[in-house]
C-alpha cells in the first residue's frame, strides 16, 4: 500500500507541474512575494512530548519568505503555485531550531455553485541544519454553495512522510475533511465547522494511530482588521500497546486561540494571536498544558 501511495503522489504532482509550466507566461495575472519577521513564545517546546518530561518555555525569532504565481481568472482551470521558506531560532532550546521548505501547486475549476480543486504539496523540515522529515500530499476537494449563506466543502488527503533519522516512524497517511460555512455577511463575517479524520500507518509499532479533529471558528472583518476566535478538540487513538503503560495510548487535545490580522498599508500586515492547549493522555509525559503567543510583521510586494 505504501508503494501505491508514493507512486500516485509522484505521478499527480508531475502532471500538475506539466500543466502549470505548459501554460504561456502571459496567462499569469500576478506574481507576488513577501517576507515576514515574527516573535513567538511557547511554554512547552515539545508539543508531542512522548520521549521526555521537559516542560520549559522559551522565546523564538522566526523569519520567512515566499514567492507565488496565480493565473488570470477566466474560462477553464485556474492555477496557483507557491514556495515558502521559514526559519525558527530559539533562544535557549537551540536543539529545536528549524528550517522548513514547502511548495504547492493548485489546479481549480469553478462553475456556478460548484467548486473543485486539486493540490499537490511537498515539504522538508530541517532540525539543527540537518534534514529531519519529508512530506508529500495530494488533496482533491469539492465544494458547493447551497445558498449565498451556506457553503459545504469536502476534501480527501493522501500522503506520506519520511524521517531521516527515525525510519521506524515513516508513515502513509489517509484522511478526509468536511467543512460547513455559515456566512452572515459573505466573507466579512462567518462561522465554520470543520471535522477531520486521519489514519496514519507507520512502518513500526507503536506509532500508528487514528485521529478525529473538530474545529469551530468565527471570523469577522471590520475595516482593515480581521479577527478570529476558534476552538478545537482532537482525539487520537494509537493502534498498538505502548510498553511504558501496558495498554494502547490515548490522547485528547483541547486547543483554544484568538487573534487578529491588521492590514497596515503599503503591503504591510501585522498579525497576533494567543492560545492555550490542554493535553490529556494515559502516557504520563504526554499529559500537560501549553501556552502560545505569537506576533508577526509581514510585507507583501
Amino acid at each position: 500500500m505504501s508503494g501505491c501511495y508514493e507512486r500516485a503522489i509522484t505521478v499527480v504532482i508531475a502532471l500538475l507541474l506539466v500543466g502549470l509550466f505548459g501554460l504561456p507566461l502571459t496567462s499569469y495575472a500576478s506574481i507576488e512575494a513577501g517576507i515576514s519577521l515574527a516573535v513567538e513564545y511557547d511554554s512547552n517546546i515539545l508539543p508531542e512530548a512522548d520521549t521526555t518530561t521537559q516542560n520549559s518555555g522559551d522565546w523564538a525569532l522566526a523569519k520567512s519568505a515566499f514567492v507565488g504565481w496565480e493565473s488570470s481568472k477566466g474560462a477553464g482551470p485556474d492555477w496557483q503555485a507557491r514556495y515558502d521558506y521559514s526559519a525558527t531560532s530559539w533562544q535557549q532550546a537551540v536543539e529545536f531550531d528549524t528550517d522548513i521548505h514547502s511548495a504547492y501547486l493548485r489546479a481549480s475549476y469553478n462553475r456556478a455553485a460548484h467548486t473543485t480543486d486539486l493540490v499537490g504539496l511537498i515539504a522538508r523540515a530541517d532540525l539543527e541544519g540537518k534534514t529531519f522529515m519529508h512530506i508529500r500530499r495530494l488533496s482533491p476537494a469539492w465544494g458547493y454553495f447551497f445558498t449565498d449563506r451556506l457553503y459545504v466543502r469536502g476534501q480527501l488527503d493522501i500522503g506520506d512522510k519520511r524521517f531521516q533519522l527515525y525510519p521506524e516512524r515513516d508513515a502513509t497517511q489517509l484522511g478526509g475533511r468536511a467543512t460547513v460555512y455559515w456566512m452572515f455577511n459573505r466573507t466579512l463575517n462567518y462561522l465554520s465547522l470543520r471535522t477531520v479524520f486521519r489514519h496514519e500507518d507507520t512502518r513500526s509499532e507503536p506509532f500508528g494511530y487514528d485521529a478525529i479533529n473538530t474545529r469551530l471558528r468565527w471570523k469577522l472583518r471590520s475595516g482593515k482588521v480581521k479577527y478570529y476566535l476558534q476552538g478545537s478538540l482532537e482525539r487520537r487513538r494509537y493502534e498498538a500497546v505502548w510498553s511504558e503503560i501496558g495498554e494502547r495510548r490515548q490522547d485528547d487535545r483541547l486547543r483554544i486561540s484568538a487573534g487578529l490580522k491588521w492590514a497596515i498599508g503599503r503591503g504591510f500586515t501585522f498579525e497576533g494571536d494567543i492560545g492555550g492547549d490542554e493535553y490529556h493522555s494515559n502516557l504520563p509525559v504526554a499529559d500537560y498544558r501549553q501556552f502560545r503567543l505569537n506576533s508577526e510583521l509581514s510585507w507583501k510586494f
